[in-house]
């Protein structure tokens, strides 16, 4: 956090906010991404392509939220 009177405070507060929706926004994806392969994989399509790339991607948006 910056100390009051420091340049840029307002524009920092509303960074944080974005930020914080930009993560909930993720974390979203990455739920609804583990059910869709979790649905998949129950279906028998693990080994598919779509499921495969599906997978991918999971990993990309969990490794973001590190």
């Amino acid at each position: 956090n910056l100390r009051k009177g420091d340049q840029l405070v307002d524009f920092y507060e509303h960074f944080k906010t974005a930020h914080a929706g930009v993560v909930t926004l993720e974390k979203d994806d990455v739920a609804q991404l583990e059910s869709t392969i979790a649905a998949a994989e129950s279906a028998g399509l693990g080994d598919h392509e779509a499921v495969k790339a599906l997978r991918d991607v999971l990993a990309r948006k969990e490794k973001s939220l590190e």
